[in-house]
């Protein structure tokens, strides 16, 4: 290939189409064109001296692409450049430049330079308009917000630590746990800020869901996660333990997969019920039009939290009591025969039966005990008491309409990530895990769209950015005799090296017992 602007191959249609569409990309720019053509072509000769100096074939592919990854940096850089002379032009003359200069940003395909202009309004506040016009990043953030969004999908399935080793594999750029940390919160953030406005404007009546369907179903749990806790909140004798509330709609089983659900939203947050309702009921009116919704039925573990939950919702839902709590709950009391009368009359829907059935256990074992009742008996006695309510109090809800999804989403969406050996959770933290992983689960994807930034380009407090310094290294695994060695400045071992010292021996009895 000619490195001229006049480039002359024989090209295929689909070829062909593909550079009538960068030619009309740089329409209005013709300057750049030429540059570009010129860097294709430097890009191709490039590649093909590669592949004869390739060791091997992971070398040969690397090499290959090499330069036409730094031409797609280019033309990135070229077209945020382009564009801030654009903004520059068009600009309302009530603000001042203040200067110019270079910015450096990382993205998904690597880092992009470019230069961008600072301007000052009448109030002397700072603004950078290209940021406000495109919301590719913040004014002081080292990360563009689709890497922001990339490797928030990554740590929703993996350790902060390995997470962030990846990016900087692909990036050519060190980043640290801390920073996809960050990125977890800053895509966390619009989904709880939706989530509260849904909630607000279905108060005010404001939103009707687009989506139409006849039958509607909705399921809700909970699940409890290990918290992190200082010597100082062990002596404020502070939780443990925090409850992820999670729900689940959606418009039965897919014809094509009876393993999966039709149109899902999954919603999951670290929220008090009322909160949690609240936002729930917004999301699905936001999502579906209720109004032609004939059938709906709502599904939970029968605890009165989640009740109230599905008359939020919707109100005439019809209830559904989750069989599986009532059978798990069932085979507690006593082996298979003795509760096997129970288990009937619940598979057979008649809830009459298994009540008829405690309370005839429960006079037998009194009449037959009476005069020499034990600790063991009154436990017994508790623990019949406890179901015959529990029955009795969801009666209307044991119906024939199991729908028995919500265990699998508790397993996938929560527990996949949230409960592991070792893992303890900041409530913020667990609460911007769940919300990502939930948002996975309903659109398959986690993104975080351009929003534009705030005029004069403030940050939260304690936000932290992608680190692009050499100061942060990437450490190895520590190993058992290195965290031996760790001491916590009085003598005594590091919290760290015990866990790290527990891991890997629970490791090496994994890989013994293979």
């Amino acid at each position: 290939m000619s490195k001229s602007t006049n480039v002359s191959v024989s090209m295929s249609p689909s070829c062909a189409r593909a550079w009538r569409r960068l030619e009309k990309s740089f329409a209005g720019d013709e300057a750049m064109l030429p540059v570009m053509v010129r860097g294709l072509a430097d890009a191709w000769d490039d590649s093909a001296t590669a592949i004869g100096e390739a060791s091997d074939a992971l070398d040969l592919e690397s090499r290959s692409v090499a330069p036409f990854t730094r031409l797609s940096l280019a033309a990135l850089g070229a077209r945020l450049t382009a564009r801030d002379d654009e903004i520059f032009r068009s600009r309302d003359r009530t603000l001042k430049t203040t200067g110019r200069g270079p910015k450096r940003l990382l993205t998904i395909a690597g880092t992009v330079e470019f230069r961008v202009r600072r301007y000052r309004d009448a109030d002397g506040a700072p603004r950078y308009p290209l940021f406000e016009d495109t919301g590719i990043c913040m004014p002081r953030e080292k990360a563009s917000r689709g890497l922001k969004a990339f490797v928030a999908s990554m740590a929703c399935e993996q350790a902060y630590r390995p997470a962030a080793a990846h990016v900087a594999v692909f990036s050519g750029e060190p980043v640290s746990p801390a920073a996809v940390k960050d990125a977890i919160e800053s895509c966390a953030a619009p989904l709880a800020a939706l989530a509260e406005d849904a909630s607000l404007r279905r108060l005010n009546g404001e939103i009707v869901g687009t989506e139409r369907t006849p039958t509607l179903f909705m399921e809700a749990d909970g699940v409890y996660c290990h918290l992190q806790r200082t010597k100082a909140m062990k002596r404020a004798n502070a939780p443990k333990w925090a409850q992820v509330r999670d729900a689940k709609a959606y418009e039965g089983k897919d014809p094509d997969n009876a393993n999966r659900c039709r149109n899902p939203l999954v919603y999951a947050a670290v929220e008090d019920g009322v909160t949690f309702a609240d936002r729930l009921a917004g999301l699905v009116n936001m999502k579906w039009d209720l109004s032609d919704v004939k059938q709906s039925y709502w599904g939970c573990d029968g605890e009165k939290a989640y009740r109230d939950i599905g008359e939020l919702v919707k109100a005439d839902a019809t209830g559904v009591m989750d069989r599986w709590h009532l059978n798990d709950k069932t085979r507690k009391l006593a082996p298979r025969p003795l509760v096997a009368p129970i288990l009937t009359a619940i598979d057979a829907i008649r809830p009459d039966l298994a009540l008829k059935a405690i309370s005839d256990w429960m006079s037998m074992a009194a009449h037959e005990c009476a005069g020499r009742e034990s600790g063991r008996f009154g436990k017994a006695m508790e623990q019949l008491t406890e179901l015959y309510k529990y029955i009795a109090s969801n009666r209307m809800r044991i119906v024939d309409a199991s729908l028995g999804t919500m265990e699998a989403t508790n397993a996938h969406v929560v527990c996949a990530r949230t409960k592991h050996t070792g893992l303890a959770w900041s409530v913020a933290g667990l609460d911007s895990m769940v919300r990502c992983r939930a948002a996975l689960a309903t659109d398959g994807g986690l993104t975080l769209r351009p929003a534009p930034c705030t005029p004069g380009g403030g940050r939260p407090s304690g936000h932290v950015t992608l680190e692009q310094t050499d100061d942060y290294k990437r450490k190895p695994p520590l190993s058992a005799a290195r965290a031996n060695r760790m001491t916590d400045g009085k003598g005594h071992a590091a919290k760290q090296a015990r866990i790290a010292t527990a891991g890997n021996r629970k490791r090496s009895a994994r890989r013994s017992a293979r």
